[in-house]
């Protein structure tokens, strides 16, 4: 399937700040135990697998049957407690909503034999085109990021919004729409401690800062829409740093509450934002309020055209997947300053037009989807971060988003 041309860069994007792990991690030393969870959408037969992966080996096995998305499947969120996968179709403007057996499989839609509606899934409609979801911590709501139709509406009259919906099991309700502050909302992030919800914003190169109440009621930060750089442009995707908003240290997290820092892919200038971002009182941050500050040597240069992160959920390391060039920009980050910094080698190849992948809790595998190939590059992570190829999983259709837990 080709992707309609006017969502060419907002529909190469999904959530970097959705991916979700679980608990159970090493440092990257160990042999590691136990098996991870993945999901794969792919456009070409409008499908969402779910794999198990080996963590003592990195492979990967479907597990279940595929189950059927509505049209153009492009972002993936999956809530806390792993019980409900929810699908944004940019093709049909809805939310596939599915329960999530403790395999990581999908239930069959209905079982043989197929009755005249037996692919039915539920489903909520938004209005206008989804291209990003993003689930809070507290696994209460679904934020949708929805462009308009820009035939109707050009920019920068594109009256663009912010749907949220409260979760109950698989059933969405529909909260309210939020009119968004800046045109072309491409990527969400909701913050892991708080109430903030971060909006990219790629025809305005700015993010936007969103608060919400316990009904899921949005309301604008005073200091928002944040503008970019001046050679910052048309933000794609957005990602939280590993530890953001932790309270308790843990094996992966040694440090309790450092600062959280928030990665910005900037699809037109090649490049990351990274703000320091107050989700959490601190001595920096005395009152919880979601401002955005950069930091000093902000930002940094990428590879062309970055589109989204995977965030090493064990260790100091993000990647940016740079998908007009087929390869994933490595990098070290600071902990303590949020700087980035290249590793050596500073990329690892993929297949043809990555998208948004995703990483083992214990830091050690890696998986991309190649949009252009119709396979899943897998990956091993060295002691140093580096991406080492490994596995391919070859699929039927056009992948365009992995989650992974």
């Amino acid at each position: 399937m080709r992707m309609k041309s006017r969502f060419v860069l907002a529909g190469l994007i999904a959530v970097g700040a959705v991916l979700l792990n679980s608990c159970t991690s090493t440092n990257g030393t160990a042999t590691p135990t136990g098996t991870g969870f993945m999901w794969v959408v792919s456009q070409g037969d409008q499908l969402v697998r779910s794999f198990n992966i080996n963590l003592s080996t990195g492979v990967a096995s479907e597990v279940g049957a595929g189950a059927p998305t509505g049209l153009g499947p492009i972002a993936i969120a999956l809530t806390p407690d792993a019980s409900a996968l929810f699908v944004a179709n940019r093709d049909d403007n809805t939310i596939s909503a599915y329960s999530v057996n403790s395999d990581g499989s999908l239930p069959t839609p209905c079982p043989p034999p197929k009755a005249a509606n037996c692919n039915a899934v539920a489903a909520s409609t938004v209005a206008g085109t989804p291209l990003a979801v993003a689930v809070d911590p507290s696994g209460k709501f679904l934020f949708v990021a929805n462009q308009a139709n820009q035939a109707l509406f050009p920019p920068p009259n594109t009256p663009d919004t912010i749907s949220v919906f409260a979760i109950q099991g698989t059933t969405l309700t529909s909260v309210g729409s939020f009119a968004s502050t800046g045109n072309g909302p491409a990527a969400l992030a909701a913050s892991p401690v708080g109430n903030f919800l971060y909006v990219a914003n790629a025809f305005t190169s700015t993010v936007s800062i969103l608060s919400y109440d316990s009904n899921g009621v949005l309301t604008q930060d005073p200091t928002s829409p944040v503008s970019l750089c001046t050679n910052c442009t048309n933000p794609a995707g957005l990602a939280f740093s590993r530890c953001s908003g932790t309270t308790t240290v843990t094996t992966n997290c040694p440090t309790a509450t450092p600062p959280g820092y928030l990665f910005v892919a900037n699809n037109g200038s090649s490049n990351i934002s990274v703000y320091s971002a107050c989700i959490q009182v601190t001595t920096a941050c005395p009152a919880a309020n979601g401002t955005l500050s950069q930091i000093s040597g902000s930002p940094v240069a990428a590879g062309p055209h970055p589109v989204s992160f995977l965030v090493n959920p064990a260790r100091d390391q993000v990647y940016a997947v740079d998908t007009s060039v087929n390869q994933i920009s490595e990098y070290q980050y600071s902990s303590a300053t949020g700087l980035l910094t290249s590793l050596s080698p500073a990329t690892a190849s993929t297949g043809s037009s990555p998208l948004t992948g995703g990483i083992t809790s214990d830091g050690n595998w890696a998986f991309v989807p190649n949009n252009g190939a119709s396979n899943v590059s897998g990956y091993s992570i060295g002691p140093g971060g580096q991406l080492a190829t490994g596995t391919s999983i070859t699929l039927v259709g056009q992948p365009s988003a992995v989650l992974i837990r």
